[in-house]
């Protein structure tokens, strides 16, 4: 992977491990750091003299200070961005920006990663928005900071990037919430070990007396004046201790009466990594007082040398540092509890030395920036996916349509889109749609029944809004409605469709073939089959197809808070008490046969074995289930849908399916993944999920005798279908994680 990341030194002590890491992967990773004279000086940067010329250089080649860092980062990858001219609107820096841009592009990299939001001409980044990445070092503004310019940057990044990293999980929902971001934007990582000064020698820190730490930038928000005021107590209680603050910055209170205090040692200005690591191998522990905040490389910093902190319960801190184990976390601008936190630490070696031994043993261990690397890069690959689909209704192909959904928005930007109108029948339209995560965007095209051009127009609009990676669609009609967006968009975004039932049952049709051999011929359009039998048929008809086999998969069966209460529902259905419930979830459609269900179950019953039959699904009201109720006996009870379906099929003793075809029936996958038996007649999906007389039964055929004699089996051999399907549960590929990780290595090929 190409990658550009574009920084300042004000977070080296973090992108170094971050790039190397990622270098030493393999991937072309080019670092650029914007150096000017307010930053030559800065973290891991110690720059003893601007160059004298505004440009873009090899880090090396004008600063020899960088080759310190030269077993961290592969040094002929990174580029200094020099500003000889301090003013950010001075010509020749708005110059050099819009060549900086020009530079990016022409390397035409696969992500360009930002730390900063784009100012002045740097907004012509925001052509190429889609390679954007942004990370939120803080998601919220510090208090004391007030430049409204500054501000507008922030939100027009946020508009414009549809990746944003936050280091940090609990400020994500109230950032997204404040800057209307959808959530789907927000990519949470987090800060790891600042390696770096474990490979600097340190220069020691001559003091006579034991001391702790505050060290950073001196600005409003880290509360140096309560500090300052808690150690007042702190010395009438600990006469020996002394406090160090050290760090640069523009004390924003009268910090005179406190420089004559003979246990206060004020050090003003910048602070060599040589220096601070010094200071931080000699301390008892470091402080930070601050008023707000977000998370905090000052104890990235401290943690790394492992010394332990007195933190206050603002922003991400006290994540960061756990209470009592790695550090204290006090209440923020509170001077007794900021001086009782410091007292109590420095008062008990033997907790501090655990603390210590806490940060090295479990808190390293965490910090390595292997995980880091891994979910940045799962973020620059993070596509945009449009999920297409006709409505949520109750069924097979929109159960696993939102399934899918779900997984794959877990490293992606997914939007379910339904085209039909779903102010209609949203009981019946809507049926699955609070089961997508929060993550997940749905819409709604609002097409009314039929087709006419008019409404094709409208789904290639709705679609082309989009500007997806991914088009997905799913229902053998589908294309039918999405053609126009096919033959406009096909350069854009790529299209799949998952052909959800038997090749030859609405997937060789005239209109197939042209779309086939117009756009999957050509490789400009994927088609996925769902089970290996459907697959072979596919290739027989379409051997040239862009194609592949992906099983179907579903998210694990979880029991809901109605499972005891649907137990007794079932018991309620049992005709003697000792009878065995064979249970079938389907809509009343033809191609599920449940004609033949139904008067199997008759005949199986009438031949004295103690089974009832509950049918779950819409559709037996018309004139097809009016039929098939009137066939069916007492033992069959019709219920109608039920959202909690898991339970129902927890419960029950066997699964049934009589349909004429199938690609690879989402029913089944859920009966298989929770070790329940079935029986089955024999159709594409249910051929290659049973092993036949092992963990259910196949019937011979589709007549009533073949289908009886399959029920017959299942109940004298039920024991061991039982135990052989609960032992194959666990080793099932048909898990929705298989499944979309399948997905996206053919969306990425």
């Amino acid at each position: 992977m190409k990658i550009i990341y574009y920084s300042s030194p004000f977070y080296a002590d973090c992108d170094f491990p971050l790039i190397g890491e990622l270098q030493r992967r393999g991937h072309d990773v080019r670092y650029y750091i914007s150096v000017a004279s307010f930053s030559k000086r800065s973290t891991l940067i110690d720059l003893k003299e601007l160059y004298p010329h505004t440009g873009i250089y090899p880090a090396t080649k004008i600063y020899p200070e960088f080759n310190e860092f030269r077993h961290i980062l592969d040094l002929s990858q990174v580029y200094v961005v020099n500003q000889k001219y301090k003013q950010k609107f001075h010509p020749v820096n708005l110059l050099l920006m819009i060549k900086l841009v020009i530079h990016f592009t022409m390397q035409k990299p696969d992500v360009i990663h930002l730390t900063e939001p784009p100012c002045l001409t740097q907004k012509l980044l925001y052509l190429i928005k889609k390679k954007l990445v942004l990370t939120v070092h803080d998601p919220f503004r510090h208090s004391g900071f007030t430049n409204k310019m500054a501000e507008r940057n922030r939100r027009l990044a946020f508009k414009n990037i549809s990746k944003l990293v936050l280091l940090n999980e609990r400020q994500s929902s109230s950032f997204a919430s404040y800057y209307d971001v959808p959530k789907n934007h927000v990519f949470i990582n987090k800060l790891g070990m600042y390696n770096c000064i474990q490979h600097i020698d340190p220069l020691p820190f001559q003091i006579d007396r034991p001391f702790i730490l505050f060290f950073g930038q001196i600005v409003e928000y880290k509360g140096v004046e309560y500090l300052l005021e808690a150690m007042k107590i702190v010395h009438s209680h600990h006469p020996e201790l002394m406090l160090v603050i050290a760090g640069g910055g523009k004390y924003y209170f009268d910090i005179e009466p406190y420089k004559k205090l003979d246990y206060v040692k004020i050090i003003n200005h910048y602070i060599g990594t040589r220096d601070l690591a010094g200071m931080l191998r000699a301390c008892e522990f470091g402080v930070c007082p601050y008023k707000d905040a977000t998370q905090s490389g000052v104890i990235q910093t401290a943690f790394t040398l492992e010394v332990p902190m007195v933190v206050t319960n603002v922003g991400a801190l006290a994540d960061a540092v756990q209470h009592n184990k790695t550090g204290i976390v006090v209440k923020p601008c509170d001077v007794n509890d900021l001086a009782n936190g410091i007292m109590d630490l420095y008062s008990n070696k033997e907790k501090l030395n655990a603390m210590r031994k806490n940060i090295k043993e479990e808190w390293k261990k965490d910090m390595g920036w292997d995980s880091i690397a891994n979910d940045y890069l799962k973020c620059y690959k993070n596509m945009k996916i449009l999920e297409v689909v006709f409505n949520l209704r109750p069924g097979g192909a929109e159960r696993f349509a939102v399934d899918l959904t779900n997984e794959l928005s877990k490293a992606n930007d997914v939007t379910i889109m339904a085209i039909k109108d779903d102010s209609v029948e949203p009981e019946r339209d809507l049926f699955y749609a609070s089961e997508l995560a929060e993550r997940v965007t749905y819409k709604n095209v609002g097409i009314s029944k039929g087709y006419s051009l008019h409404k094709v127009i409208k789904i290639y609009k709705a679609i082309k809004n989009e500007k997806a990676d991914i088009v997905h669609l799913h229902g053998d009609n589908m294309p039918h409605y999405c053609i126009l967006a096919i033959l406009l968009l096909n350069r854009k975004s790529k299209f799949y469709q998952t052909i959800h039932n038997d090749i030859h049952n609405g997937y060789d049709t005239l209109f197939y073939r042209f779309l086939v051999k117009t756009f999957g011929y050509k490789k400009k359009m994927g088609f996925v089959a769902l089970s290996e039998t459907n697959y072979r048929d596919m290739l027989e008809i379409y051997p040239k197809i862009k194609g592949v086999c992906i099983p179907n998969g579903r998210a694990p069966i979880v029991p809901t808070d109605r499972f005891e209460e649907t137990r007794k529902e079932i018991a309620s259905y049992k005709s003697v008490a000792d009878s065995r419930i064979y249970i079938h979830v389907a809509r009343c459609n033809p191609q599920k046969n449940q004609t033949l269900l139904v008067e199997a179950f008759g005949k199986f019953v009438q031949k004295g074995y103690h089974a009832d039959l509950i049918i779950i699904g819409p559709g037996f009201e018309n004139k097809l289930g009016e039929s098939i109720r009137a066939k069916a006996g007492k033992n069959i009870h019709f219920i109608g849908t039920r959202k909690n379906v898991g339970n129902y099929i927890l419960h029950a003793d066997a699964f049934c399916l009589s349909s004429d075809f199938e690609g690879m029936p989402i029913t089944l996958l859920e009966a298989s993944l929770v070790g329940v038996p079935i029986v089955s007649t024999p159709v594409c999906g249910a051929v290659d999920i049973i092993d036949n007389k092992v963990n259910g039964i196949l019937s011979k055929g589709h007549t009533v005798e073949e289908y009886l004699d399959a029920l017959e089996y299942s109940y004298k051999h039920l024991s061991e279908l039982r135990q052989n399907s609960l032992k194959m549960k666990d080793k099932s590929s048909y898990t929705i994680e298989n499944c979309a990780r399948k997905y996206m290595d053919f969306f990425n090929r």
